[in-house]
């Protein structure tokens, strides 16, 4: 009976540790992910502090989004979050990452927006001071769609208040 008991006690502990550890790693991938939006100190509205594409390989990693983007449509890239993750008391839904790697019309503006669901815990004000210091800024409450292509992603997110969080180019252009 002693063996049984101290072999539970020894799963609990493991189990309790792992999700120790899985706290600390959200916490680490939370943190990436907003140095890789907020704007470096110089005059190039592409320099953000962190790596995009790292962050995007440790998301992956993570088993949070796939290698590869669920979807693109024109310049922009979509990763949609395959398990829950935070950012700002917000659930993660997606990242959508803008870039030109091949020219393929005019007016790509480069950079990340993160649509973010409000299950309850997010700040708005939070938020909205973490964008203006950022370079970035909030789109404001959008029904289940990442911004200017709303029509080609609201059947991908279930219904909801969402937030998006743009940091792009002109983004910082206009601060």
């Amino acid at each position: 009976m002693q063996t049984r008991v101290t072999a539970l006690f020894l799963a609990i502990l493991a189990m309790l540790a792992i999700g120790a550890g899985d706290a600390a790693m959200a916490d680490e991938l939370e943190d990436r992910l907003a140095a890789a939006v907020v704007l470096a100190p110089s005059d190039d509205a592409l320099d953000r502090i962190g790596r995009i594409d790292a962050v995007l390989g440790a998301y992956a990693q993570a088993g949070l989004i796939g290698t590869k983007p669920d979807f693109r449509i024109h310049y922009d890239d979509y990763y949609v979050l395959r398990r829950p993750a935070r950012f700002r008391g917000y659930t993660l839904a997606a990242i959508e990452v803008e870039n030109m790697g091949e020219f393929i019309g005019c007016c790509v503006d480069e950079g990340v927006i993160l649509l973010l669901r409000d299950d309850g815990g997010g700040d708005e004000g939070d938020l909205d001071e973490f964008a203006g210091r950022s370079g970035c800024r909030t789109l404001g409450y959008l029904d289940a769609a990442l911004g200017r292509n709303k029509q080609h992603t609201a059947r991908r997110f279930p219904k909801g208040e969402y937030v998006s969080l743009s940091c792009r180019v002109h983004d910082a252009d206009n601060r």
